[in-house]
């Protein structure tokens, strides 16, 4: 059982001194709504990246218990969150890391599946002063390959503000990603690098995301996220088993889709690739966009949301135990 004396000491600390603005340690794990400041992140990752290796239970059972209002049991753990938590620590391979770097999973994605369910490749650059833009098309998708979330869609390289674009950029590569929110251990070794892909111009507008989620090898689950507006942050989702019946639950702040959602035509398809790409994993959730009725890869996350759904009026401790029996650890 995890304990958590230590936080709660630095909490009356904070408490009694009026000092939760000051620690960074803190600001992290209350999670605070206001986004937080490269500065900010870069004094976390400090943080994490000074921890013993032996700290990291402790420390993993401290961030469950602030964000999820209880304590988990890493020793014998139950729901799909704590299971989660568990692999970070206890299945963190190489081969995880290989696929959680967004260029290098296109290798192994080619060998397991083939070339088509790529979305094609412009180039890769090991910083953004070595992106040759005179080579990449007028409009052009960038990303950073070491983490979740740095991408930008170029539409016009002509009207680009190439100042900002570079700025983002250099910020989001200094960042460990396996240390910016929790401990997601995949990602610390990866060599960063920039890519640019095509730009598919759907990928832009209200295009499905189809993740599925994969245990021991089987997708058993569909989370369908659409509507999605970039700016304000804000989108729908469903969730769905294999045969396309909605289930009561969803995972993660996404309000349900209000309307009725269609079974994609090559659905078999999604779930036949997805076999094909978690047969070695406990868990993996696999992410597919349907393009001209053709399949198109996304990427594979193995620690989705770093492992934390907050219960809400769509995820409840029932639905927490129910994925958390898909997956067999210890």
């Amino acid at each position: 059982m995890c304990g958590s004396k230590g936080l709660r000491k630095v909490c009356y600390t904070v408490k009694k001194f009026g000092l939760i603005y000051t620690i960074d340690l803190i600001l992290v794990k209350l999670k605070l709504k206001e986004k937080l400041s490269l500065y900010s992140v870069l004094r976390h990752q400090k943080y994490y990246e000074k921890l013993k290796a032996e700290d990291y239970n402790q420390e993993l059972c401290d961030i469950y218990l602030y964000k999820m209002g209880k304590e988990m049991n890493l020793n014998h753990p139950v729901l799909f969150t704590e299971k989660i938590q568990w692999l970070m620590l206890y299945d963190n391979t190489p081969e995880k890391t290989e696929l959680a770097d967004k260029y290098l999973v296109r290798n192994w994605v080619r060998k397991q599946i083939g070339e088509e369910y790529l979305i094609p490749l412009l180039g890769v650059w090991d910083d953004f002063e070595s992106i040759d833009f005179n080579i990449l098309p007028e409009s052009f998708v960038l990303k950073c390959n070491h983490g979740s979330g740095y991408n930008h869609i170029v539409k016009n390289k002509y009207k680009m503000n190439y100042k900002k674009i570079q700025k983002k950029f250099e910020n989001w590569m200094k960042i460990n990603f396996a240390f910016c929110v929790t401990l997601e251990l995949q990602y610390a070794g990866i060599p960063r690098k920039i890519i640019a892909e095509k730009y598919i111009q759907q990928l832009d507008g209200n295009l499905f995301d189809y993740k599925v989620h994969c245990f021991m090898g089987e997708p058993r689950y569909i989370q369908v996220i659409g509507d999605r507006d970039l700016t304000r942050h804000t989108g729908a989702q469903m969730v769905f088993d294999v045969m396309w019946n909605e289930q009561t639950w969803s995972l993660g702040d996404y309000p349900k889709f209000t309307r009725k959602i269609q079974r994609p035509g090559i659905l078999e398809k999604m779930l036949n690739v997805s076999r094909k790409l978690s047969h070695s994993f406990v868990y993996v959730r696999i992410d597919f966009y349907i393009i001209e009725n053709k399949l198109k890869f996304g990427e594979m996350t193995f620690t989705p949301g770093g492992g934390i759904y907050r219960y809400n009026k769509d995820w409840s401790y029932e639905a927490d135990r129910q994925l958390g029996d898909l997956i067999s650890v210890c």
